[in-house]
């Protein structure tokens, strides 16, 4: 199933999600116009939530991206982590069409 979700968090930035699962998650791209230095974790953020359950909570989500960010000293400007994983979980929920 592919769906997608976008928020605009306060502050003015824009998140979104796009993934496409089944049971687990085949496929997650997420977008917006935040900033995270340095930025090419993004991919490592993406790459740790796939195989992850469907079914997983925002708490689930946001410890994986905690965990990538912790690894890698990301500073995010504009959102944070459960922004991300609030996006993610509402495009996993159904998200917008």
């Amino acid at each position: 199933m592919k769906n997608k979700a976008s928020e605009k968090i306060a502050g003015g930035k824009l998140v979104r999600v796009e993934v496409d699962f089944s049971d687990k998650v085949d496929f997650i791209k997420i977008t917006g116009d935040f900033f995270m230095h340095p930025e090419t974790v993004i991919d490592d953020i993406e790459k740790s939530l796939l195989s992850m359950s469907a079914s997983s909570n925002e708490n689930e989500i946001k410890d994986r991206i905690d965990r990538v960010l912790n690894q890698n000293n990301v500073t995010l400007y504009g959102v944070t982590s459960a922004d991300i994983a609030r996006v993610a979980k509402t495009a996993l929920s159904g998200g917008q069409q």
